[in-house]
């Protein structure tokens, strides 16, 4: 006599594993599927106002301010002329011999091959980081833009 052999039926943390990730497989492939909907028949919004609504999405999602690390916190973000503006406070670092040319040739290729910030660079929206110390009146600036990062 031939034994019969049945497959064992998932044990709920499979099933639990397997629905978790099928879920995650549809909402991404419904939010690039939304998102080629509102591209493809809606008209383009003038960059100033996508730059207010990144904005205004980017606030929704954190929570202001945010400690980033043990030196810097951010603050504010805010929309700007052509560019999304981070405002962050820098805690406990040395700043003597700091300067807005030196944070952009130390930062600048980092926000250049940071995915989410180039794909704002490729649509001509410059990045600026804002920079207080605190416990002083020090302040830096410097913006990134599309020409910066070629």
């Amino acid at each position: 006599m031939t034994d019969v052999k049945y497959m064992a039926e998932p044990t709920p943390q499979k099933k639990s594993t397997v629905i978790t990730i099928a879920s995650i497989v549809f909402a991404v492939l419904a939010y690039y599927a939304g998102s080629y909907v509102v591209r493809k028949f809606y008209p383009r919004k003038d960059k100033q106002a996508a730059i207010s609504e990144i904005v205004a999405e980017a606030k929704r999602q954190l929570s202001l301010p945010k400690q980033l690390d043990e030196f810097n916190t951010l603050v504010d973000i805010t929309a700007e002329p052509n560019a999304i503006r981070y405002h962050k406070t820098l805690v406990g670092i040395d700043t003597s011999e700091l300067t807005n040319d030196g944070l952009k040739t130390a930062l600048g290729p980092n926000v250049c091959a940071n995915k989410d910030t180039r794909s704002l660079l490729d649509k001509d929206m410059n990045v600026e980081y804002a920079y207080t110390v605190q416990g002083s009146a020090e302040t830096y600036f410097f913006a990134v833009s599309k020409e910066d990062c070629k």
